[in-house]
């Protein structure tokens, strides 16, 4: 331990010092001391090291809760304004009948093939179902263009054509129907007389026709009565606009008692059954069309 005479003596000594000495030695201790203090933070990170909290080990033991990214706004395009387009013509509305094939008329007499069909003739559909049976009471179904034309007293016979009938047709044309009034073969017009009715005897033979020297439509009611035709009751008709959709109607009650009277037959109103046959006439040649079909 130093006296007290020792520590005075120091004392003096450092008062003693010239200034720029006691400066330079204050600046070399600082620097010293600076050079400590940086030693032992490096050492100190060595000996123990830590995690940096904005980078967590794991997600479970991270104190940092990571927002998650919202993803980057998408570009909707404006809606670009589409032209209108013109609608399809409907076709004519026609009940769910049995459609006919396209381009098969014969030559009637003959039932061989023709290279080229008369316009008018080609029949699409007509009011013949299942069974060739024939609605005598207002049928459920008719084409739209024939809805309320014929009376509730009437029967409606109609047929459609794939091509419209000429304004001004070249040919005879014909559109005829042959009812069988009570569905027995054995009565009417004996079956196999003609080409139309190979498998039915028929009663009734409803029809419109047009004849190119008149340049007019007639329609006509023929009643079998035993080995002859009658007149039968008036027939109206009518085209529509299309030229396609022939309708006829003819009085239900007349029609069954002419029949009767003529042909001694009692009509079974469910067991009516027909064909339809459209006709060009060109000379002595008939060319025609059937619905239903002829049977092979």
């Amino acid at each position: 331990m130093k006296s007290p005479a020792s520590r005075v003596d120091i004392a003096g000594w450092w008062y003693e010092l010239d200034q720029r000495v006691k400066i330079g030695a204050a600046v070399g201790l600082g620097l010293i001391v600076i050079i400590l203090c940086i030693a032992a933070i490096l050492i100190a990170s060595k000996l123990f090291p830590t995690s940096s909290p904005l980078e967590p080990t794991s997600d479970a033991e991270s104190p940092v809760s990571v927002m998650p990214t919202a993803p980057p706004p998408t570009w909707t395009p404006a809606p670009t304004e589409v032209p209108p387009t013109e609608e399809p013509t409907p076709e004519p509305t026609v009940p769910a009948f049995a459609v006919d094939a396209q381009g098969d008329a014969v030559v009637y007499e003959t039932g061989n093939p023709v290279e080229e069909i008369p316009a008018g003739i080609d029949i699409r559909v007509a009011s013949i179902g299942a069974g060739m049976a024939v609605a005598l009471e207002s049928p459920e179904e008719v084409p739209e263009a024939l809805a309320g034309w014929a009376s509730g007293d009437e029967v409606l016979l109609w047929v459609q054509l794939y091509e419209s009938i000429p304004e001004e047709p070249a040919e005879k044309l014909e559109w005829f129907f042959a009812l069988d009034m009570d569905g027995d073969t054995a009565t009417g017009r004996p079956a196999g007389q003609r080409p139309i009715n190979p498998d039915m005897g028929y009663e009734v033979a409803i029809a419109l026709a047009y004849d190119p020297g008149t340049d007019a439509y007639s329609t006509y009611c023929l009643v079998w009565a035993a080995g002859s035709w009658v007149a039968g009751p008036e027939v109206r008709y009518t085209i529509d606009e299309s030229g396609a959709l022939i309708g006829l109607a003819i009085s239900r009650e007349g029609l069954v008692q002419s029949v009767a009277d003529n042909s001694g037959v009692t009509t079974v109103p469910d067991g009516v059954r027909g064909r339809v046959a459209a006709f060009s006439a060109a000379g002595a040649e008939r060319v025609a069309d059937f619905y239903p079909e002829l049977p092979e």
